[in-house]
C-alpha cells in the first residue's frame, strides 16, 4: 500500500511540458458533427472547444491553413468564449498556434486572460489571420484557468503547449522522506525474516 502511494505521488510530480496536438481525437469532418474536447484530455478541463479535421475543409478557411500537425485542430464553438483549466494545482500556458478560422474573417483579435480563482494575472490580446497559423508564446505561469475571447468569431488552435511545474523543495522532501521510510521498512522486514529463519 505504501509503495502504491509512493508511485502515485511520484507520478503526480512527474508531469512536465506537454504538447497537445488534438490528433489522437476522432474529429468531425468538413460537415460535422464536431466532438467537444472532453474534460481530462491532456490533463486539462475544457469548455466550448471542439475538434475538426482541418484538412477536410476548403483551403480558404483557417481550419485548413491553421493545421500544424495533421490533421486536427481545436476551435471555439459558435465563436463563443472558451477556456481551459486544471482540476487542482496550477499550470503554465506556454504557447499555441492560433488562426482566424473563417474565410470571411481574414484577421481577428483574440483576448487571452489567465486566472487564479477569480484574480486575473494575465490579460493580452493577439492578432491572428486566416492565411496561416501564428505562434503565440504566452508565457503565462502559475495559473488555474485561461479564457479565450474572440469577439464572436471562430479561431483554430493547434499544438497547444502547457507545463505542470516541477515539484518544489517541500514536495521533493516529502517524496524523499517516504522513500527513506520505505527502504527502512523493507530492511526491517528483511532482518525479521532472516531472524525467523535462524530460529527455525
Amino acid at each position: 500500500l505504501l509503495f502504491a502511494w509512493l508511485c502515485a505521488a511520484i507520478g503526480s510530480y512527474a508531469q512536465g511540458t506537454l504538447q497537445i496536438t488534438f490528433d489522437d481525437m476522432t474529429a468531425g469532418g468538413g460537415l460535422g458533427p464536431y466532438p467537444a474536447v472532453p474534460n481530462g484530455f491532456g490533463g486539462l478541463n475544457w469548455d466550448n472547444f471542439a475538434v475538426i479535421n482541418g484538412l477536410e475543409v476548403g483551403p480558404s478557411y483557417g481550419y485548413y491553413t491553421g493545421v500544424v500537425s495533421p490533421s486536427n485542430v481545436a476551435f471555439n464553438m459558435f465563436g463563443n468564449p472558451s477556456s481551459i483549466a486544471v482540476s487542482s494545482g496550477l499550470f503554465d500556458l506556454d504557447s499555441a498556434y492560433l488562426t482566424s478560422a473563417l474565410n470571411s474573417v481574414p484577421a481577428q483579435n483574440i483576448q487571452v486572460q489567465g486566472f487564479v480563482g477569480t484574480t486575473m494575472l494575465y490579460n493580452n490580446t493577439y492578432t491572428v489571420n486566416n492565411s496561416g497559423p501564428t505562434l503565440i508564446n504566452f508565457g503565462y505561469t502559475g495559473i488555474e484557468s485561461v479564457t479565450f475571447t474572440s469577439g464572436g468569431q471562430q479561431f483554430a488552435m493547434d499544438n497547444l503547449t502547457v507545463t505542470v511545474p516541477e515539484p518544489g523543495t517541500i514536495g521533493l522532501l516529502i517524496i524523499n522522506s517516504v522513500m527513506a521510510g520505505l527502504c527502512s521498512l523493507r530492511k526491517g522486514i528483511a532482518k525479521e525474516s532472516k531472524a525467523s529463519e535462524i530460529v527455525r
